[in-house]
């Protein structure tokens, strides 16, 4: 029964101690000086990065699910728009929404995060269905995506 009992108060300051270093706890020490003790550096290799395995693995499974889309739209695009004198695929975005609204609700998202990687661009900060139907969506890395 002793046994059980020190097992559980070790669980118990084990716990207490991840708490207080915890910037989102309740129990936060929130000191000075325990703050940068705590606080990586932006050169520090393990910045932005989770250090819970589970929850590091989910957000790059997120990542490479949306590159993947980014890729289908991409192609997409080529099959659907045409070539212009670059060599380089386009379409409209009121033509691209009808066509991949029906694969994906997500078409603008994946436009802004392409545009973001540079695989496209497109005049304006927001697309919206209708007002922006005549928009021209170029690609811009032709030669650098594979195609299936």
């Amino acid at each position: 029964m002793n046994l059980s009992k020190n097992y559980f108060n070790n669980l118990i300051k084990q716990n207490e101690e991840k708490q207080r270093s915890h910037a989102f706890s309740s129990n936060w020490d929130n000191l000075k000086s325990n703050r940068d003790q705590i606080k990586l550096k932006k050169d520090d290799p393990n910045y932005g990065i989770p250090i819970n395995k589970l929850t590091l693995k989910r957000g790059l499974d997120a990542h490479n699910h949306i590159s993947n889309e980014i890729l289908e739209l991409i192609q997409v695009i080529r099959e659907n728009g045409e070539i212009d004198e670059d060599g380089l695929a386009y379409i409209k975005f009121g033509r691209l929404f009808e066509i991949y609204n029906t694969i994906s609700n997500k078409v603008v998202g994946l436009l802004l995060r392409a545009r973001k990687n540079g695989l496209v661009d497109f005049k304006g900060e927001m697309l919206f269905q209708r007002r922006d139907d005549l928009v021209v969506i170029k690609v811009l890395k032709e030669n650098n995506i594979n195609s299936n």
